[in-house]
């Protein structure tokens, strides 16, 4: 099992939860969302894993989008994420299945419930 590549997770900070919504308590869905998941990975660190904000990840359909990426394994794009604790715990246990697979394809039977059809786009090695 592949652990020893850097894991990248990265959320996008300009994310609305609603069409109709751009803030909600004066944050954005996506900032909320990143809050949720630094809160969590503080917590309860995860090596090697490294979060990023970014200003858009131009899904803007799909709301409170993540991309998780590392060196040599499929990256995914994932969305359409309530901004709050339970959406931020399930992308990080994807995110470890990730981190533990060689080639970052998890199979499907291990996939949170909660992931599924979450996924946006697969993006090549």
């Amino acid at each position: 099992m592949a652990v020893e590549a850097a894991i990248e997770l990265f959320v996008c900070d300009t994310c609305r939860y609603r069409p109709d919504q751009r803030e909600c308590e004066g944050r954005s869905g996506g900032v909320q969302l990143a809050e949720h998941l630094e809160r969590q990975l503080s917590d309860a660190p995860m090596a090697g894993v490294q979060l990023r904000r970014v200003s858009c990840l131009m899904a803007c359909s799909r709301h409170c989008t993540v991309h998780i990426r590392s060196a040599g394994k499929f990256g995914y794009l994932i969305g359409d994420f309530p901004p709050d604790a339970a959406s931020a715990a399930t992308v990080l246990t994807y995110v470890d299945l990730y981190r533990q697979s060689d080639t970052g394809q998890v199979p499907y039977r291990s996939w949170p419930q909660a992931i599924k059809g979450h996924f946006i786009a697969r993006t090549p090695p």
